[in-house]
């Protein structure tokens, strides 16, 4: 996945906590935890491959967000989210930016109730 094919939204107006969404850097502690504690080949191969997704996708919306005005300087670290997709549920980034606390939301889904901010 690259920049190209996610959704980037900067909103203004939302101030709110995450309480309900794992940080960034918990779930790659999740992820990195599942792949050491498995024995089985086939299964570790799968989720190293799932945490090479989840940097790949990242890094990605970062770059995506980056074309509607992130900085990159996180006043609050990105958290990770799960939307319904087609076939599976997809993930979303959502962080604030420490530019006066703008908040960036990158996802694979078009959100389209996020263009009304």
């Amino acid at each position: 996945m690259t920049a190209a094919d996610l959704y980037a939204y900067r909103v203004e107006t939302i101030e709110i906590t995450w309480d309900n969404l794992t940080s960034c850097d918990d779930y790659r502690k999740k992820l990195a935890i599942a792949y050491s504690a498995e024995e089985d080949r086939p299964t570790r191969e799968e989720r190293l491959s799932a945490l090479v997704k989840f940097e790949s996708f990242f890094k990605s919306a970062l770059e995506a967000a980056r074309r509607v005005g992130s900085e990159g300087n996180f006043l609050v670290d990105p958290h990770i989210g799960f939307l319904p997709g087609n076939a599976r549920m997809c993930a979303y980034l959502v962080w604030k930016d420490d530019d006066h606390g703008s908040t960036f939301i990158v996802s694979p889904i078009e959100m389209r109730w996020l263009t009304s901010h």
